[in-house]
């Protein structure tokens, strides 16, 4: 992502920059899934994801707009922040949706969806980026599908929860 929105110096960075965001990212991420989690206990499931993805639609457009260095690494710490949330929330309501004899099988069809979107969201963004001949199109193909995602969880009924 760095080096798509023409942010990279490869000859200069000599990877470093990119290490060093895969890990900032990754603590980042790995933060607001803690702090997440105890939210998640407290309240709903589905509120937790429809915030995450419209933190990520928020981040994803500031991103997309970005004409600086900092200003996307600020965003990309928040995409940290909201992509960590997102990830664990989704398998928790996952889990409360299945029915217990077929959890299996319903994290089986929760893998597929997301093997089918690691196809669909490459293709969007090269299509997007061959036909307008921007990458910056290319990566506003993501946000539709945020907003698709956060569209479709609308329809999503939670159950309620057991209180133990």
């Amino acid at each position: 992502l760095k080096c798509l929105l023409d942010f990279c110096e490869p000859e200069r960075d000599g990877g470093r920059i990119e290490i060093f965001g895969h890990a900032v990212i990754g603590y980042t991420m790995a933060f607001a899934q803690s702090i997440e989690r105890i939210r998640d206990d407290l309240v709903a499931v589905k509120p937790t994801i429809m915030i995450a993805i419209c933190g990520l639609f928020v981040a994803g457009t500031v991103a997309l707009l970005a004409e600086d260095k900092a200003t996307f690494w600020v965003v990309a710490l928040a995409i940290g922040i909201f992509v960590g949330p997102a990830q664990s929330a989704s398998r928790t309501l996952m889990a409360r949706l299945a029915p217990a004899d077929q959890r299996t099988e319903m994290f089986g069809i929760y893998a597929l969806t997301g093997k089918v979107t690691a196809f669909i969201g490459p293709f969007l963004f090269g299509t997007a980026t061959a036909w307008f001949q921007s990458q910056r199109a290319g990566m506003a193909t993501i946000l539709v599908m945020f907003v698709v995602g956060a569209v479709l969880l609308t329809r999503v009924r939670e159950p309620e929860r057991v209180r133990s």
